[in-house]
């Protein structure tokens, strides 16, 4: 599972998204092992890419799904639930490549 936070620069719904972010991961570390924030000011293209029309906005990312969250992490429930539903779908998938 891939987690990336998109933000435009040191705005503030982005720095709090980046303190919310780092909570999270911090308070998760099994769910979080790999995250990164990009900064749409310097990669702009980043964005085109995950389809980012608005920030803060993060993407959860596996194999068979993505997930898009919008906002600054205040509430990390949405957050929580797209890694946990991440997680259940990667373990069904290798309970059935298995």
């Amino acid at each position: 599972m891939e987690i990336v936070l998109y933000v435009f620069g040191d705005a503030p719904n982005s720095s709090r998204a980046r303190r919310n972010l780092a909570a999270f991961c911090h308070a998760n570390p099994a769910m979080t092992q790999r995250f990164e924030v990009v900064d749409l000011i310097t990669e702009p293209e980043r964005g085109v890419t995950d389809r980012v029309v608005v920030t803060p906005h993060v993407v959860v990312k596996s194999a068979s799904m993505v997930r898009h969250i919008i906002g600054d992490l205040s509430d990390t429930t949405a957050l929580a639930e797209a890694c946990a539903g991440v997680v259940a779908t990667q373990s069904v998938d290798d309970a059935k490549a298995g």
